[in-house]
């Protein structure tokens, strides 16, 4: 199910994505719910993650979009975020803090419904339910969503996760089958990494949550190329 948020303070334009909304997902047939804000202070007092798709719109009182968004990007990684704005410059700073894509109002169902079906692609990516791990501490529920990337040494593999980490004796080749449906690739051999938690890449290097990976020469290109379609051809990375 996709939960769709939307950040607006102008009523008729709020209005108007809801009934966008509405319409991109009968025509679809996906399952959704949706919610809408005022502001980005009222949303962001409330927001405690599970959001897949945010609209924003970037002028608001209280607290404006770009600043609501940075608190988003604090507590949440993993949301779609798409800026609704009157001035496609503003949007443009909208990538420094993750954001999908931007529409320029007065939006068009056309160009809301490209928009989303991008949205929606990225999200269904890696929102892989939940599996039992069989750790060295036994056995862990974890959400597809939480591995950050997997590590392998010694006959075993380590999940690194938003929960921790935890170790698991097998072979990192089985994990990449595991997990290739859901956005995940290699970085080098001792490495698959979920391209949904990639913060940016730095010379032979990925930054994934805190921790810097390196890139093999032998994987650099596929890897990118991983990375670019899952995000895009354009990309934001």
């Amino acid at each position: 199910m996709m939960h769709v948020i939307i950040v607006e303070d102008e009523a008729s334009s709020a209005h108007r994505l809801e009934q966008f909304v509405k319409r991109y997902f009968a025509e679809t047939g996906g399952a959704y719910t949706v919610k809408t804000y005022t502001d980005g202070l009222e949303f962001i007092s409330e927001y405690a993650g599970g959001g897949n798709i945010i609209l924003m719109d970037i002028e608001m009182p209280h607290m404006d979009g770009l600043k609501a968004s940075q608190r988003l990007r604090a507590v949440d990684g993993y949301a779609s975020l798409i800026f609704v704005t009157n001035m496609a410059k503003y949007a443009i700073k909208g990538y420094e803090v993750g954001a999908l894509d931007f529409m320029v109002k007065p939006v068009t169902y056309f160009n809301f419904a490209l928009k989303m079906e991008r949205a929606v692609a990225i999200q269904e990516k890696y929102i892989g339910g939940t599996f039992m791990l069989s750790s060295d501490e036994g056995m862990v529920k974890l959400n597809v969503s939480d591995i950050l990337y997997i590590e392998s040494g010694k006959h075993n593999i380590c999940y690194h996760t938003r929960k921790g980490s935890f170790g698991e004796r097998a072979a990192l080749k089985d994990a990449e089958e595991r997990f290739a449906r859901y956005g995940f690739a290699r970085c080098h051999n001792a490495y698959l990494v979920n391209l949904a938690a990639v913060e940016k890449t730095r010379g032979d290097e990925v930054i994934v949550g805190a921790d810097a990976l390196p890139v093999s020469r032998a994987r650099k290109k596929e890897f990118l190329e991983a990375l670019t379609v899952f995000y895009g051809n354009d990309g934001v990375l």
